[in-house]
């Protein structure tokens, strides 16, 4: 069975009586996004995501494309 230790921060009382603008002793800052807030799964992607996507879609469709004519033109023969 796991043990668990309980984790004490000794950096509390420091982070606490830093004001606003003031800058974090090791530089590093964790922001949560809003939970209430709703936003499209298309404008969280990157500007590469979104391209792969894009190209992704036209390949398939001119896949079908291509499936769809060659069962036409088998059809005929």
């Amino acid at each position: 069975m796991s043990a668990y230790k309980r984790a004490t921060l000794d950096e509390e009382d420091l982070l606490d009586s830093l004001g606003e603008g003031d800058v974090y002793p090791n530089g590093l800052q964790v922001n949560l996004r809003g939970v209430g807030r709703r936003s499209g799964c298309w404008s969280e992607r990157t500007h590469v995501e979104k391209r792969l996507l894009v190209l992704l879609v036209l390949m398939s469709l001119g896949l079908f494309m291509s499936l769809l004519a060659l069962s036409l033109q088998y059809r005929k023969q």
